[in-house]
C-alpha cells in the first residue's frame, strides 16, 4: 500500500483534536476505506509519530485502530506542516521534484517552507 502523506497529516490533526482516543474508523467519511487508515495507523505507530493500537481479526484484517495520542515526533511533524500554505508548497515541490520523498526529508522540507514565512512575517 502506497503511503498518503495527506491523510498522514490528517490523522495527526483529529488525533491532536481529540478529547480522549481517535477511533480511525472516523476518517473513513473523508474518502479513505479502513483498511488504508488503519495501515497508516499502524506504520505511523511504528515509526512513533502516535501512540496507537490495530486489532486485527483472525485473517489479519484490521478490525479497529485506535490512536491514543501523537508522540513528540508526531507533534514535531503536525507543527511543521499545520499551516495550509506550507502543506500546499511543500506538496507542490514534492510533486514537482521526485513525485514522492522519505518522511525526514518532507519533514524538513516543511521546517525550511514555515521558516521562510516566518522571516518574511517579521522582516527578516
Amino acid at each position: 500500500m502506497e503511503r498518503d502523506m495527506a491523510l498522514v497529516r490528517q490523522i495527526l490533526k483529529e488525533a491532536e483534536r481529540a478529547d480522549g482516543p481517535l477511533d480511525a474508523a472516523g476518517l473513513v467519511a473523508d474518502g479513505w476505506t479502513f483498511e488504508t487508515v488503519a495501515h497508516h495507523v499502524q506504520v505511523m505507530a511504528d515509526y512513533s509519530l502516535v501512540s496507537a493500537s490495530v486489532v486485527r481479526d483472525a485473517n489479519g484484517e484490521p478490525v479497529r485502530a485506535t490512536v491514543r495520542s501523537l508522540t513528540w515526533e508526531g507533534h514535531d511533524f503536525l507543527d511543521a506542516v499545520r499551516d495550509e500554505r506550507v502543506w500546499v508548497r511543500v506538496r507542490e515541490a514534492v510533486a514537482g521534484s521526485a513525485g514522492s520523498v522519505a518522511f525526514d526529508t518532507m519533514k524538513r522540507l516543511a521546517g525550511r517552507v514555515a521558516e521562510g514565512l516566518v522571516s518574511v512575517h517579521l522582516g527578516l
